[in-house]
């Protein structure tokens, strides 16, 4: 886990400010006897240079809620938001938070509201005047943020 971080804050402090948009178990990789870890497919990769990121990118399961919600202006936090969530899967060996896929059946607003509520159940509710505005923006299509 030390070299996780270790790698996803070189990753930030590089004269670029590399934000990786898609940190999970799958793009990890760990060598023999687990002395070296690499931080792998940086395919979404978007340096603060690039900013703002005008595509969504990443796995739903370990996004965060600020980009689900289409925030435009996040940061490396996001990278320590899936950082945790693989974290928790390690040490419970179950995803975290349940991610949803967008298929043609289903509408990507549907989809994000079923996301946050995955998150809801593992790390409490919204307060009411946050579930309001967010139930006003969702009815009306229109991001929240």
């Amino acid at each position: 886990m030390w070299k996780l971080l270790t790698g996803a804050e070189k990753m930030h402090a590089h004269e670029r400010h590399i934000v990786h948009r898609d940190i999970k178990p799958g793009n990890i990789l760990v060598g023999k006897n687990g002395e070296l870890v690499k931080i792998c497919e940086l395919g979404l990769d978007m340096s603060i240079a690039d900013w703002p990121p005008y595509n969504r990118a990443g796995t739903t399961s370990y996004m965060a809620p600020e980009r689900i919600l289409g925030k435009k202006d996040y940061d490396a936090q996001v990278d320590t938001w899936s950082i945790g969530c693989v974290f928790a899967e390690l040490l419970t060996g179950k995803t975290m938070f349940k991610g949803y896929l967008e298929d043609d059946d289903e509408d990507k607003t549907k989809n994000d509201i079923r996301q946050l509520w995955s998150i809801f159940c593992v790390l409490g509710v919204l307060t009411q005047v946050l579930a309001n505005h967010l139930e006003i923006h969702y009815a009306t299509g229109e991001s929240p943020c």
